[in-house]
């Protein structure tokens, strides 16, 4: 009797035990493939944050040059005028004269 009821609790505890071992293993399984899953999509996300980091550095290089050619452009302006305007203002023995006087012999630079 003892014996029988010994087995039988024994056997009753070893099939739980399979259960929860075979249970353990599928979801072991479910989260290895999710676990999976989830590295190929953060992997793809990755990939296409560097092409649009890419992308944004190429257009920010393209934006500083042409801003920089637009800078550099309004300086020589700038300074031609600032030149200009000392050269109309001014004689060639630096004495100051009314804009569009020439000097005698001298011709009004335009």
């Amino acid at each position: 009797g003892t014996q029988s009821k010994a087995r039988g609790f024994a056997a009753a505890w070893a099939s739980k035990l399979g259960q929860k071992a075979s249970e353990l293993k599928n979801a072991t399984k479910d989260a290895m493939q999710q676990t999976k899953e989830a590295f190929a999509a953060e992997a793809k996300m990755v990939a296409k944050d560097m092409v649009d980091l890419k992308e944004g550095v190429a257009e920010g290089m393209r934006l500083t040059v042409q801003d920089t050619s637009q800078l550099r452009e309004r300086i020589g302006q700038q300074t031609r005028k600032v030149f200009a305007s000392k050269d109309a203002t001014q004689s060639s023995d630096g004495t100051a004269r009314p804009a569009g006087a020439a000097g005698a012999g001298e011709e009004e630079s335009a």
